[in-house]
């Protein structure tokens, strides 16, 4: 995941402390026709300078040979008047181009970078409206023989900041100041601003527009934990009319709610109905299933008949526990109760009646208890559960799953906010201390090895959230993805389980001592380490 640091005003735009303006996902060149003058291309020009077609084949722009050459290329403020070479980019260049992509969806005909604008002259003109975006590129031009030609072997020079570009007002730097982007958002989506709408999303709240129900002031948030209060509050004629909405644009929120929250939900006389509703709505329209709860009801034999599997489908996850929990007194009853002889001086009639039930009760306990868990969302892997598949994978690489647009690193970057940083970084050796790591250029056995030596030592950290962070950025550096430092993350868990002892907070077990464990994998699993004096 590419990151910046910084504050993330709008969607496509950060600023740096020190004030240097990120844009996001700007497109800077797509795939497509064009139209040149013959001479810009050195085509014939016996009958004139007419005007000729020019096709960019996708297959051309978005090689990894032409997306490379554009990675790390200067940002101009318009075309320099020749190629950015080392003897004049102290004049020309106002920038950089980072993180190089083909877009996705609806862009996926575009080629995407993040621009890192330093020149205050540029950030100003950018903030005051300059935002199409042109690339400056050497290729081929190849006659494709009816007249047109097309473009061969792209090598990407720098990327222009400019008024107007060949490629159309979709290659420009995204988003405009706050105010006009909402009153831009206001016009899409018919929702008028607000006085005390926000202007850009909320600290902690999704950064898409898409992801709000009202998207030009970023209200009704529609992901996690956000939703249900969203539903709440839209439900509630107070709270509504205090947004100063017309019933017009409540109707737009309404369906953008229902839309988004799926099956189910549904936009009647103003208020939003969930599932929960309707079901209760279905219930009541038809004889409700009623458990008996009688000592002598055999609850067990009449779930048995009307169907487990249909009741679990149909009750709410409290009904269940209810049965279970009759099932339960049933079963104790029944032991409580005297067994009745029989006349003929066998074994009590109540007996056999008994140990059946016994045997119908654990089954279906059992069941139940199955049915209950595949209503709930299956719970994320132990750290020490991620660690084991982490060395599987690399035991056996033919069984790791292929890489695809599902499961593939998120390409589009994001945003760190330094007031969410941690002020602990965790210890941190002077360069010559530091053990140079052999992993990267040694045997794949190496690396297990070290993830088989830490397993223990993330174990033992008493804190669940830092041991997950631990284990997922020890996966993370000895694979060969940067993440979080891990001898950081071990190292706080640690201090912070001596704090918790100092004050008589009880931990879940004792913590081994790391503060050589540098130095430790260092001798056992690095062929280069040599001992220092």
């Amino acid at each position: 995941m590419k990151a910046f640091y910084g504050s993330r005003f709008s969607p496509n735009q950060t600023m740096t402390p020190e004030g240097f303006l990120v844009a996001h996902n700007v497109p800077i060149s797509r795939a497509g026709w064009y139209e040149y003058l013959a001479s810009e291309i050195g085509a014939d020009t016996t009958s004139g300078d007419r005007i000729v077609k020019v096709f960019r084949d996708p297959a051309e722009v978005f090689s990894p040979a032409a997306m490379a050459s554009f990675e790390g290329k200067p940002l101009t403020d318009g075309h320099p008047p020749a190629g950015v070479t080392p003897d004049n980019a102290s004049w020309y260049a106002k920038g950089a181009v980072q993180n190089v992509r083909r877009g996705t969806g609806e862009d996926n005909d575009l080629l995407l970078a993040d621009l890192v604008v330093y020149d205050e002259r540029l950030i100003n003109e950018i903030r005051a409206g300059k935002r199409e975006v042109s690339a400056g590129y050497e290729c081929e031009y190849v006659p494709n023989g009816d007249g047109t030609y097309s473009q061969r072997n792209i090598v990407g020079n720098h990327v222009a900041v400019v008024e107007s570009g060949r490629a159309g007002d979709r290659v420009r730097i995204r988003d405009q100041s706050p105010d006009d982007d909402a009153e831009a958002a206001a016009k899409r989506y018919g929702i008028a601003v607000k006085k005390d709408g926000h202007r850009s999303p909320p600290k902690g709240y999704p950064e898409d527009r898409e992801d709000y129900a009202d998207p030009v002031n970023y209200k009704y948030p529609l992901t996690g934990q956000h939703v249900q209060a969203a539903v709440e509050y839209y439900n509630h004629p107070g709270e509504r009319e205090k947004g100063g909405y017309t019933p017009e644009e409540l109707v737009v929120i309404g369906r953008r709610m229902v839309q988004r929250l799926g099956s189910g939900y549904e936009l009647r006389d103003g208020r939003i109905i969930t599932p929960r509703e309707n079901k209760q709505k279905g219930a009541d329209s038809r004889m409700k299933l009623k458990l008996p709860t009688r000592r002598h009801s055999r609850v067990t034999d009449v779930l048995a008949a009307i169907g487990l599997k249909q009741f679990a489908v149909d009750a709410e996850p409290d009904e269940i526990v209810d049965a279970v929990d009759a099932m339960a007194e049933e079963r104790a009853s029944a032991q409580e109760e005297p067994p009745k002889s029989n006349d003929e001086g066998g074994a009590p009639e109540d007996v056999k009646r008994i140990e059946a039930l016994e045997q119908k009760v654990d089954a279906l306990t059992e069941m139940l208890r199955k049915l209950v868990e595949s209503k709930t969302s299956d719970a994320e892997k132990s750290p020490e559960e991620a660690i084991d598949e982490a060395i599987a994978q690399m035991e056996d690489p033919e069984n790791t799953p292929p890489r695809t647009q599902d499961n593939a690193e998120e390409e589009e970057s994001h945003t760190i906010d330094p007031s969410m940083v941690e002020d602990e970084a965790g210890p941190v050796a002077p360069p010559e201390e530091r053990p140079q790591s052999g992993l990267t250029a040694v045997d794949t056995a190496y690396k297990i090895a070290a993830l088989k030596a830490i397993k223990p030592i993330i174990a033992a950290i008493p804190d669940p959230v830092a041991k997950k962070k631990a284990a997922d950025a020890a996966i993370a550096a000895i694979k060969g993805k940067p993440s979080t430092n891990t001898y950081a993350m071990i190292e706080r868990a640690n201090r912070q389980r001596a704090r918790d002892q100092q004050t008589n907070k009880p931990t879940a077990q004792q913590t081994p001592d790391i503060s050589q464990l540098g130095r430790e994998w260092a001798k056992k699993y690095n062929p280069h380490y040599k001992e220092r004096a």
